[in-house]
């Protein structure tokens, strides 16, 4: 109990410090290794070895990987920094938020999301999905968020992603099996949501967003959403956050061709949005937006291909971290709960 109650006190007093830091600081020293300590640090170890030699054998060749992207009729979205974190509190709050009730700590107090009503809240056990619809007036927003695994190093270690056939109306259209099945075990509730709340509210806009796994699963989701409500398209916006690759090149051109603000957040050398891998035949989609360690200003990367190599994709192997995961400006205070993995939920 005692060591319990100090990692919580640990976990509260930099959940407040990273909070309550201007967006341009809010991350953690590269020297800082307390939030790693809160991993199974061998296992980690052993993770992002085997993910970094794997890269590295395939570095020589990686040219060879890119997709090509008909950026013809792209239009390259840009956002701001607030929206960034914004959004990233959202996909935080699925971590915690666990009913129809607007409670979980910092990010539900945040001044950009306080106001937020929640209209529908899923906990589906089997295939796990989680997450909420909600709505905020002030903003005149619609907020679809999912939330991760709460187990980065157990999901990390299997990588043996399975693509599937989908969407049927997308030829050739693969994506990983996992993903699409955490969002059609809730997809119906979400729907039938989105449609009360666009009737209800037909000048607000819909903002689907996730971290980690969440933001493949919002991925999913964004997808369906689009073929399935193609009039809902001029309101959609698409943030994520250490998502890891959804699907295949077909997947990942068609989605990126739809001409909504799509925001593939990255922070540094985060390991997560490298699996699963090129090779494997799997290709993120644009725009990725690079928190970089060189710039207080996240860059944006896309336009002129599937996954810009000058950004993310341009570091060695040896500079992915998985500490990093943990560390996107907003996500930060319900992630280090996350990361703690064996304390219960305390708001």
């Amino acid at each position: 109990m005692a060591i319990k109650a100090l990692l919580l006190a640990a976990a509260t007093l930099a959940a407040t410090f990273v909070s309550g830091t201007p967006v341009d600081t809010q991350f953690f020293s590269p020297d800082d290794a307390a939030p790693y300590a809160l991993f199974d640090s061998p296992k980690a170890d052993s993770l992002l070895s085997t993910l970094q030699q794997e890269l590295a054998s395939h570095n020589a060749s990686s040219a060879l990987l890119a997709s090509p992207f008909d950026n013809s009729s792209y239009k390259v979205s840009t956002t701001t920094k607030d929206n960034l974190v914004k959004y990233a509190r959202y996909a935080g709050a699925a971590y915690k938020v666990s009913s129809k009730r607007w409670t979980c700590l910092v990010n539900c107090w945040a001044p950009e999301t306080l106001g937020t009503e929640v209209d529908y809240h899923w906990d589906v056990f089997s295939p796990a999905a989680y997450g909420f619809v909600a709505h905020r007036s002030s903003s005149k927003e619609i907020i679809v968020s999912f939330r991760g695994s709460t187990v980065l190093m157990d999901w990390i270690q299997d990588f043996s992603f399975l693509p599937v056939a989908w969407p049927k109306s997308i030829e050739g259209s693969k994506v990983h099996n996992g993903f699409l099945s955490g969002y059609t075990s809730a997809a119906d509730g979400i729907k039938k949501t989105l449609q009360d709340l666009t009737a209800k509210y037909p000048d607000y806009k819909i903002v689907v967003t996730g971290h980690s796994l969440g933001g493949a699963v919002a991925t999913v989701a964004t997808t369906d959403l689009l073929i399935s409500h193609p009039e809902w398209k001029s309101k959609m916006e698409l943030y994520t956050y250490g998502e890891p690759r959804v699907g295949n090149p077909v997947f990942a051109n068609w989605l990126s061709s739809q001409n909504i603000p799509i925001f593939r957040v990255v922070n540094r050398g985060d390991m997560v949005p490298q699996v699963p891998t090129r090779w494997m035949g799997f290709e993120h989609h644009t725009q990725e937006v690079w928190y970089s360690s060189s710039s207080k200003d996240p860059v944006f990367c896309g336009g002129e291909s599937l996954e810009n190599d000058k950004c993310q994709n341009s570091l060695s192997p040896i500079q992915l971290s998985i500490i990093n995961h943990l560390q996107y400006p907003g996500l930060s205070p319900s992630l280090l709960y996350w990361a703690i993995g064996q304390v219960d939920s305390i708001i």
